[in-house]
């Protein structure tokens, strides 16, 4: 797998991480659905999103085929799960505090401004938000500008978005940024954009909805493709619930096959080295 396709399919999951802003000491369940298209690859679906602690699973339901995602903040950990395929891929998760320093050094400016529209999700005040960020980036070789704008629903001081910090600390990791399959065409510094946006909206309220559109301004080839097709996504949480989430269904199926994409490490990075060499619990079926 390429650094490129290894990044691209993950533009929507670093969506969700508006829900992960929520990460509160009562366990959490937010049900929605979402869509993202990308230079001709489009899917949409049902969603839900599952919190608990330092544990995220985020289900989606595309076209017919069921994908997992199961974070484990604490080893710095996803597993990406293709229930058709009965498969787990392992990734680890970069450090967010440099990809955070990286998209500041890169230029990364954000203006966030209220309209004065507002909707409520059950006893959220989800006010809407207009979303304009700009910084300066490579694509295909060639200098542009990358540019994210829309609309963002934020609630703030919900009594559920209690100890965000757990879930905001990941926010501007590129390896954060999984998703599906069908979208491929998201380039790092879209990635690097997006979750720097996420990182710094997780601060102000928990994510109601969105709807965004990315770009790149330049005269190179691949800019002038990017402005004739956006990048497009959306995202809208339609209810949630308090329920106790039970601790099992944030490991990977028993009889799933396992593969470790973690990358080497070495013992100057004693978190990454846990880690990596944490076996995800593919208990054997009976």
């Amino acid at each position: 797998m390429t650094r490129l396709t290894h990044l691209a399919p993950r533009l929507l999951a670093a969506m969700s991480l508006g829900a992960l802003a929520l990460g509160a000491q009562a366990d959490l369940t937010l049900i929605g659905r979402s869509s993202v298209s990308a230079l001709g690859s489009a899917t949409s679906g049902q969603e839900a999103l599952m919190l608990k602690d330092k544990l995220m699973r985020r289900d989606v339901l595309d076209r017919g085929r069921a994908y997992s995602y199961l974070f484990d903040l604490s080893m710095r950990r996803v597993s990406v799960i293709d229930h058709g395929l009965r498969q787990a891929e392992v990734h680890l998760l970069d450090d967010s505090k440099a990809s955070a320093v990286k998209a500041v050094k890169a230029g990364f400016k954000m203006d966030l401004e209220k309209t004065g529209r507002q909707h409520a999700l059950r006893h959220w005040k989800c006010l809407e938000h207009s979303l304009q960020v700009t910084m300066p980036a490579e694509i295909g070789g060639e200098q542009a500008l990358f540019q994210l704008s829309g609309t963002v629903w934020l609630a703030k001081d919900t009594p559920e978005q209690k100890q965000m910090d757990n879930f905001r600390s990941v926010a501007a990791s590129p390896e954060f940024l999984v998703g599906l399959p069908a979208v491929s065409k998201i380039t790092e510094d879209q990635a690097l954009g997006v979750g720097e946006t996420l990182r710094r909206l997780s601060t102000l309220g928990a994510m109601c909805a969105l709807d965004l559109q990315s770009r790149y301004e330049g005269t190179g080839r691949m800019a002038m493709l990017s402005q004739r097709v956006p990048t497009r996504v959306s995202l809208t949480y339609d209810t949630f619930k308090n329920d106790t989430l039970d601790e099992k269904a944030f490991g990977i199926p028993a009889g799933y096959r396992t593969i470790d994409k973690t990358p080497a490490t070495s013992a100057a990075d004693p978190a990454a080295q846990k880690a990596a060499s944490a076996k995800p619990a593919a208990n054997k079926p009976k």
